[in-house]
């Protein structure tokens, strides 16, 4: 069954822009190796973290939301965790009630991680 997905990344702080915009186009290849197409796709942006991940207190947040195959999830986190850009990340399967407006995270993943714009 084909579903839409919301999913949240969190990138390296550390990458410069040239790297990033190449892992980003990465995980869109991945996402239609893997029979998806990507929909809809937020700006990159600079944010604190609620928690440290990895010893970063900030990231670089992704958001896209993408059309798969429920059967075909797996291998797409099984690509993503090979990539050592990305320091987290998740897939939630969009609803009504969890999507993205206006390039703001949704109520399913804002609950799980703080997205207050990172200070320089």
């Amino acid at each position: 069954m084909v579903r839409k997905y919301e999913c949240l990344m969190f990138f390296n702080p550390e990458l410069d822009e040239a790297v990033l915009k190449q892992e980003i186009v990465g995980v869109k290849t991945l996402v239609s190796q893997n029979g998806g197409k990507v929909l809809r796709e937020t700006e990159p942006k600079r944010v604190t973290l609620a928690y440290e991940i990895k010893n970063f207190k900030t990231a670089v947040q992704w958001i896209m939301i993408y059309e798969m195959n429920t059967e075909n999830i797996e291998k797409l986190s099984a690509g993503m965790r090979l990539k050592d850009a990305v320091i987290r990340y998740t897939h939630v399967v969009e609803s009504k009630k969890n999507v993205i407006t206006d390039g703001a995270v949704s109520k399913a993943t804002s609950a799980v991680f703080n997205r207050e714009p990172a200070e320089n």
